[in-house]
């Protein structure tokens, strides 16, 4: 989300605060896809995939996507979790 830009964003945010399970996982991986490509029209993602981690309260996220005009595919790995 951004400042002033009310429209930009997801709804991750809520996301996290549902039981850690496959189904939320899921919702997320369509959120996060959403997004970039609603908003970020110069990536092309090619896989997302959200690992719930229970004992950790939140999920592994490990992004591939390429950026136009260059071959090279670029991943992103993270964890998504509750501010505590």
């Amino acid at each position: 989300e951004r400042l002033f830009q009310p429209t930009l964003g997801s709804n991750i945010d809520t996301l996290l605060f549902e039981p850690i399970s496959v189904l939320t996982a899921g919702l997320i991986k369509a959120e996060i896809r959403n997004v970039i490509n609603n908003f970020e029209p110069r990536v092309e993602v090619s896989s997302i995939t959200a690992i719930p981690s229970p004992d950790e309260n939140g999920y592994k996220i490990i992004l591939e996507f390429f950026v136009i005009n260059n071959p090279d595919p670029i991943t992103i790995n993270f964890f998504l979790e509750r501010i505590r």
